[in-house]
């Protein structure tokens, strides 16, 4: 005889099962909520490659192995948010690890461009690749180079391959255009106040790196980055107590000329400022504003000189002709009397500003030796040949600031063949020839100095113009090395259509002078400021 079941022992047993399983469940979950718990670190590592997971659980790319996260605080459940995103990991994929640098620079904001990613495309920090996403979204571009766009996500900065981007797209901005460059070669009794000040108006340090890709339209900077250079301990010292970075191995990489660094020449020969005790609140705050700061201590009054009458037009003019730059204060020498310091070209350019005088352009003063146009009393032709030390980008870049900080103008007699017409392109420097490979003495010694120039054919002499004026896209004036020339030579200009040439002399230049034996004033290292005022007026 089959025994019935009992429906409310079938009750009590399935109930049973029902409230074991419940028991086993929440079992699991408050194990799994304590491993989690007991899991989480602030900083972690992901211990294999996973997934990364948006609010909703749902899978919206691959994290690799190893990649480093900072997370937000731990509210419960088995995913962990990552820090100032909506992105999150599963709990048992990480291990705990230290803090590690996140590679994010708080002063580098956008340069201007958004970009949007092709879909499953992978992002990478130091070329290692760490997580791939899905879905190409759109991001703002904090800074790149050759290879990489750079943006923030997930409290990094993440780079993605050019060739991964789909669209890039300008965004309006205002860019950085200058950085004050601060250069403390001694410890001085007003640094104290001077780093205080930077502290509390909010400015920072950056590293020369920084300026690198900053000048080559690589980051965009806060406007409040400034690059401090020194190499003494106790300025060093006294910017850290205010947490003012220093950058100390800088080399030769910066020059002196009281001004700011705009994107103009080249990083190995930028503006800087040179801070010292005397520069207080109002100066320095000037220095942080890119306003340019005279130093020099000069007048308007120089007894003992003619001046020049500013009314009136010009009859005579002096061209003067200097050769090389070099900088005393940066430890710089030139053995030649031909180089000048820097410190005493910048004094005449000063006195040229200060007191009104007109600094020629080539085609003005062509223009007035033809009798084209009228000058100004107070006009100076400024000339510079060869290009060689100090004048171009190349070999120290001393000359184009200068000008450019003055805004005054000058003419440079290049030899095309030893330089680079490229490294002299600025708006205040004209560049005009000085043969293209014929300024060598020795060569003949049937001719004064043994010029090559002299004892070559005429046709010789046309070939190395034809090339010169390919090389600087110009004919207009013509130099003559070591200031000797002969009839061949001036018949061989006029044949290949320049209109002026100079040489030396030491007196003024005038209307009635040969177009092409124009004069000039030799400037030498050991030229005064007094000597320089007289040949001018």
């Amino acid at each position: 005889m089959k025994r019935r079941i009992n429906k409310k022992n079938l009750t009590k047993v399935l109930l049973g099962i029902i409230f074991v399983l419940i028991l086993v469940f929440l079992a699991v979950i408050f194990l799994n909520g304590n491993k989690a718990k007991e899991n989480y670190s602030k900083y972690v590592l992901i211990t294999k490659d996973t997934n990364l997971y948006d609010s909703k659980n749902k899978s919206i790319g691959k994290i690799y192995k190893n990649s480093y996260f900072e997370l937000d605080k731990y509210k419960n459940g088995k995913y962990y948010k990552i820090k100032d995103s909506e992105y999150y990991i599963y709990y048992s994929d990480v291990k705990k690890t230290k803090k590690q640098d996140n590679n994010i620079k708080d002063y580098y904001v956008s340069i201007g461009e958004n970009i949007t990613l092709k879909d499953n495309t992978k992002l990478y920090i130091k070329d290692k690749a760490n997580i791939k996403l899905n879905k190409g979204n759109t991001y703002e571009v904090i800074s790149k180079d050759d290879n990489y766009y750079y943006f923030k996500l997930l409290n990094n900065l993440y780079g993605v391959k050019k060739d991964d981007v789909k669209e890039v797209k300008p965004i309006k901005l205002i860019k950085k255009e200058y950085v004050s460059v601060l250069y403390y070669e001694d410890a001085n009794d007003n640094m104290d106040a001077q780093f205080k000040y930077l502290k509390e108006d909010g400015y920072f340090g950056i590293t020369i790196e920084d300026f690198t890709l900053w000048f080559n339209d690589n980051i965009n900077l806060n406007n409040r980055a400034i690059l401090v250079l020194s190499n003494n301990d106790a300025v060093i010292n006294k910017a850290k107590e205010y947490g003012i970075y220093v950058e100390k191995n800088y080399g030769d990489y910066a020059y002196r000329s009281d001004n700011a660094s705009c994107k103009k020449g080249s990083t190995s020969g930028v503006s800087m400022y040179k801070i010292n005790a005397n520069t207080n609140t109002e100066t320095l705050k000037k220095i942080l504003d890119g306003e340019p700061i005279v130093s020099i201590d000069l007048t308007n009054q120089y007894y003992g000189h003619t001046i020049r009458s500013e009314e009136g037009n010009a009859t005579s003019i002096a061209v003067l002709n200097y050769h090389f730059f070099y900088d005393s204060s940066l430890g710089e020498y030139c053995g030649e009397g031909n180089c000048m310091d820097v410190k005493d070209f910048e004094q005449e350019l000063y006195y040229l500003k200060e007191n009104g005088w007109k600094t020629l352009t080539m085609d003005e003063f062509i223009k007035w030796m033809y009798g084209e146009i009228e000058l100004p009393n107070r006009s100076v032709l400024l000339t510079v040949d060869d290009g060689a030390m100090g004048t171009g980008l190349d070999n120290g870049n001393k000359l184009m600031p200068l000008l450019e900080k003055y805004d005054l103008h000058a003419t440079l007699f290049l030899i095309a063949g030893w330089h680079k017409y490229q490294n002299y392109i600025s708006p205040n420097l004209d560049v005009e020839s000085h043969t293209y490979n014929m300024h060598e003495g020795g060569y003949c010694s049937t001719e004064e100095r043994g010029s090559k120039l002299l004892c070559s054919s005429k046709e010789e002499i046309k070939a190395d113009l034809a090339t010169s004026k390919y090389e600087i896209g110009t004919d207009n004036a013509f130099c003559y090395p070591m200031y000797v020339y002969n009839d061949k030579v001036i018949e061989a200009l006029q044949e290949m259509g320049y209109k002026v040439a100079f040489t030396g002399g030491g007196y003024k230049a005038s209307r009635d002078d040969h177009k092409y034996k124009i004069p000039r004033y030799h400037i030498y290292d050991s030229t005064t400021l007094d000597e320089f005022i007289d040949m001018i007026n």
